[in-house]
């Protein structure tokens, strides 16, 4: 009987964290999505995990390299996707990036889209403001 108690009491914060996902509007093909978030909407991969933006890469330029990288992994595309193109995903904001390594990189609006390696879990967001240069790519 304590068991079932403790496991309806869960039940309510279990739900509160549930993330709602959902393909952007022309973007279905592609590994991004929208999270909403108390009432606020956020670019994620297609797991769930926060994208971010850096701001000290140009407009429609990486300049997250090496170690960056290494802490900062950017979201490529895949060769498949390249090749397909963007298409109407552009309405949305989404477009690729060429990285100077010759790998295209998915964009919103022109940045460059990174994930944060110690982000663990979907929804999760440990990146937004380190060093007031990254920040999760609000909608």
């Amino acid at each position: 009987m304590n068991k079932f108690l403790i496991s309806l009491a869960c039940l309510p914060l279990a739900s509160a964290w549930a993330l709602d996902t959902q393909p952007l509007s022309g973007a279905e093909q592609l590994p991004i999505a929208r999270m909403t978030e108390n009432g606020k909407a956020y670019l994620v991969d297609a797991k769930g995990f926060s994208l971010y933006r850096f701001d000290k890469d140009a407009q429609g330029k990486s300049t997250c390299y090496a170690e960056c990288a290494e802490k900062w992994p950017p979201a490529l595309a895949s060769a498949e996707q390249v090749k397909a193109g963007v298409g109407k995903a552009a309405d949305a904001g989404i477009g690729l990036v060429l990285r100077d390594d010759g790998r295209y990189q998915w964009s919103y609006r022109g940045q460059p889209l990174y994930r944060w390696i110690k982000d663990e879990q979907p929804g999760q967001s440990s990146g937004d403001g380190v060093k007031n240069v990254w920040h999760r790519v609000q909608l």
